[in-house]
């Protein structure tokens, strides 16, 4: 009888050891969520539970036993596991079976820790700016119902980006003596809340929300904001900088022609044409911009894209289709937003004014 080989092991450090069994201890513990489930799938009793209430009812039994508190901490900030990185997080939260967010979650769906991980997300993204934590503070108990959580992630991380953007935009718009952006303009503004953001982040810009409608959640943003915001000297409110306007945006006009002002374009999730049509007036007015496409119909652009083995895999088509609107509008950068947030996650941006000057994108993390 010959004895079986044993397979020869490489060596394991201490910390990578650590990291290891606090994964292991996550995933026993049923907070994080198998790749694939709709929901919450607990590896320790093999149950899955396809909502939070499920989730709740699960964790609190006897079979399961009580849930430790050691893996999100008490919420206090000392520690906060946001700082590694989003896509370990996110993953704890009520997802649909592709592995992004569930589209119709809200605050007091999650469950006791999930919420905690929300407050760490909020006070790490807003650099624990104690004005805007106690604005959504306020939003996350009394207008919960206009504020769903994947819509709340989207946002943030698409507002990190467009500052980023608009900063550096400027930086080099001033070193080329070009008109420094000095209004922005957020298409298809949805809930508003990105355009509340920016007016927040750029009190001496303004700042116009554009869409079809107003939705109610909109005055509760603005509101909570201005509550604890504080604002400039001879300013009224906060958000004294921040305007909404219903109107279709094929019959907007701007509210100046001059060309001497600065302009950014904004559009988070426009469908087909609309994508193309904000685009083409950010050319014409050699404005900034930046979009984030949720739909792209083939042969809207110069380039069309079609294969039969492209059929079912719609995240390579869309792709595709975003490299082709890049180059087409010359964008200097084609990054992107957690995937576990939204499968259309892509973000495109680009300067009108310095496109002659930078025509090949940069592709970023």
């Amino acid at each position: 009888v010959t004895a079986p080989v044993q397979p020869v092991q490489s060596p394991v450090t201490a910390e990578a050891r650590a990291a290891q069994e606090a994964a292991e201890k996550m995933v026993a513990e049923g907070v994080l969520c198998s790749t694939g489930y709709a929901g919450y799938w607990c590896h320790c009793c093999s149950v899955h539970c396809s909502s939070s209430r499920a989730w709740k009812q699960h964790a609190a039994s006897a079979a399961h036993g009580k849930a430790g508190q050691a893996v999100v901490g008490d919420g206090d900030g000392t520690a906060n596991p946001w700082g590694h990185g989003t896509a370990r997080w996110l993953k704890q939260f009520p997802r649909r079976q592709g592995g992004t967010l569930e589209v119709s979650s809200k605050y007091f769906d999650l469950d006791d820790r999930q919420q905690v991980l929300l407050r760490q997300y909020l006070a790490h993204a807003f650099h624990d700016d104690p004005d805007l934590l106690k604005a959504f503070d306020v939003l996350l108990q009394r207008a919960a119902k206009h504020l769903r959580v994947k819509e709340l992630f989207e946002t943030i991380e698409v507002w990190k980006k467009v500052v980023s953007h608009l900063l550096k935009s400027n930086e080099l718009r001033k070193s080329s003596d070009l008109p420094l952006v000095s209004r922005i303009y957020d298409i298809a503004s949805g809930h508003g809340l990105l355009a509340v953001l920016l007016a927040y982040r750029f009190p001496t810009m303004k700042v116009l929300a554009l869409d079809r409608e107003k939705r109610d959640g909109f005055a509760h943003y603005v509101e909570a904001v201005n509550d604890f915001g504080k604002a400039l000297p001879g300013a009224e409110t906060c958000l004294a900088n921040l305007s909404f306007e219903v109107a279709d945006f094929n019959r907007w006009s701007w509210e100046d022609e001059n060309v001497d002002v600065g302009r950014a374009l904004i559009c988070v999730h426009g469908c087909n044409e609309l994508n193309l049509a904000v685009l083409q007036r950010a050319t014409e007015a050699e404005a900034v911009w930046l979009v984030v496409p949720c739909c792209i119909r083939d042969g809207l652009g110069q380039v069309s894209v079609r294969s039969p083995s492209l059929e079912g895999s719609d995240d390579t088509r869309h792709a595709l289709l975003c490299g082709v609107v890049a180059a087409e509008f010359r964008a200097t950068a084609v990054s992107c937003i957690d995937r576990c947030i939204t499968n259309r996650h892509l973000v495109i941006q680009g300067d009108a004014q310095n496109a002659a000057k930078s025509p090949v994108a940069t592709v970023e993390k």
